[in-house]
């Protein structure tokens, strides 16, 4: 008889969690206001625990967009806006 359970080694075996969207998360802007940015452009960056993220121009958009504003370094929340272009 054949198993349907896929059984993983103990070193698989992680819990992962969804991320606290109310919790602040430290944000450092690289993106400046007035200068025009293209895809795959990192924007800035934030910290999760020790893990680094990059914030970017998502690679779909085309062409080259003029940043109108950005938020200034400090906490925010994983759905804030942190620049309009």
């Amino acid at each position: 008889m054949i198993s349907t359970k896929w059984k993983e080694p103990p070193e698989m075996r992680r819990i992962y969690r969804p991320i606290n969207v109310d919790q602040e998360w430290p944000f450092s802007p690289l993106a400046k206001s007035a200068i025009r940015y293209c895809p795959v452009t990192v924007m800035g960056g934030a910290k999760e625990n020790w893990i680094g993220h990059k914030i970017m121009v998502p690679f779909k958009f085309e062409g080259k967009y003029t940043v109108k504003s950005v938020k200034a370094e400090g906490g925010r929340k994983h759905l804030d806006t942190i620049q309009q272009s």
